[in-house]
């Protein structure tokens, strides 16, 4: 049980990577852009309990962005 449990941590940590090159090779952040990004992450986090969810954090950047009321 443990070795795919660390199986699954590994391939689950080659995903983020990958995601995390791709968007960094994509868009110049601030330093305070990150600060402030890594803050909001730790917030979500914690008010979640870990369940992220892509499309509820994607209404609400549009929401924030464009008044949407969805």
């Amino acid at each position: 049980m443990e070795n795919h449990l660390a199986s699954l941590a590994y391939k689950q940590a080659v995903e983020l990577d990958m995601l995390s090159g791709i968007i960094a090779d994509s868009f110049q952040f601030s330093e305070e852009d990150l600060r402030r990004r890594r803050a909001e992450s730790v917030r979500n986090v914690k008010q979640t309990n870990g369940r992220i969810s892509f499309e509820k954090r994607v209404r609400e950047s549009v929401k924030d962005d464009d008044g949407w009321q969805g």
